[in-house]
């Protein structure tokens, strides 16, 4: 179960390993997120907290998808 990679929604994260169409299609768009290994889910939602505050227009914008 590789955690090299997560999945960031508007409003959550999952780890890329754990991803399911059924289960995480409720929060919407999302982007691929490449991390490199040695993440824990602290750190992740750190940055994620972060990456949003300063990238979410961004990252949803509908030009993007």
């Amino acid at each position: 179960m590789s955690r090299d990679r997560i999945y960031v929604f508007q409003n959550a994260w999952c780890w890329a390993c754990e991803f399911s169409l059924a289960t995480h299609s409720k929060f919407g768009k999302y982007q691929e997120v490449v991390l490199g290994f040695g993440w824990n889910d602290r750190e992740v939602s750190e940055m994620v907290c972060s990456l949003l505050e300063e990238n979410s227009l961004e990252l949803f914008c509908e030009t993007n998808q």
